[in-house]
């Protein structure tokens, strides 16, 4: 089964949907910051969708290649005032990231000066990596992995903020094999803070903006403003 979890950073009251291909799960999330989860016939190769929720909470969603995860209609999604070293309202581990229909304000990423890999300021040895810093990357939404992609389209990404020297604002998508594509349609990112970068290795976008942090394959930015 793929390994996801949402990380409750503060309270929020309601249900999420988790729905799977052959099964859901489902988080309902009380005043008191305490979930209940009920479960049936999960699998591993799943969509999981979000859905129809004000958030006051982060959410870090890990899986492998074969998962998709959606936060989509029928009614808007929004995250507010939410925090995270990196990440302040959604993150993805090697998984693949949609987010349609959506507002994300007044996030932060609370982490700073990323995290490198120094073995000049930093002996000790993780992950295999001398690595320094405490994250700070993206404000907003944050996605790292192998060849998976991430679609932005529809939403409203204000005034959301990275960590002192961190990247991403808005978005911090990075494709450690360049495999990944970046689709934004239909989108504002105005007003979001933080370092900026675009690294791609095709096609005829090189620059997604000061928003946005990103080593990808490809960028398509349609009918969208980004600072």
């Amino acid at each position: 089964m793929s390994d996801f979890f949402v990380a409750i950073v503060s309270k929020s009251v309601g249900p999420v949907d988790f729905v799977g291909q052959e099964g859901r799960i489902i988080y309902t999330f009380s005043p008191d910051g305490k979930a209940s989860v009920h479960a049936d016939n999960f699998s591993i190769k799943m969509k999981v969708t979000i859905r129809g929720l004000a958030f006051n909470l982060a959410a870090l969603i890990t899986g492998d290649a074969m998962a998709d995860y959606t936060i989509s209609d029928p009614n808007i999604v929004t995250f507010s005032n939410n925090q995270a070293s990196n990440a302040g309202a959604v993150g993805c581990l090697f998984a693949e990231l949609d987010v349609y229909n959506s507002l994300f304000t007044n996030n932060t990423a609370v982490g700073h000066d990323n995290n490198n890999d120094d073995a000049t300021k930093c002996s000790v040895i993780n992950n295999g990596q001398n690595e320094t810093g405490s994250g700070g990357n993206g404000g907003a939404l944050y996605s790292d992995g192998n060849s998976v992609n991430v679609t932005l389209c529809g939403d409203a990404i204000l005034n959301n903020s990275a960590g002192v020297n961190a990247f991403g604002g808005g978005l911090f998508f990075t494709s450690n094999d360049m495999g990944g594509t970046l689709t934004i349609a239909d989108t504002t990112m105005t007003g979001n803070t933080g370092g900026h970068w675009t690294v791609v290795s095709t096609g005829s976008v090189t620059n997604a903006g000061t928003a946005v942090g990103t080593n990808a394959k490809s960028i398509t930015i349609t009918n969208s403003t980004l600072q």
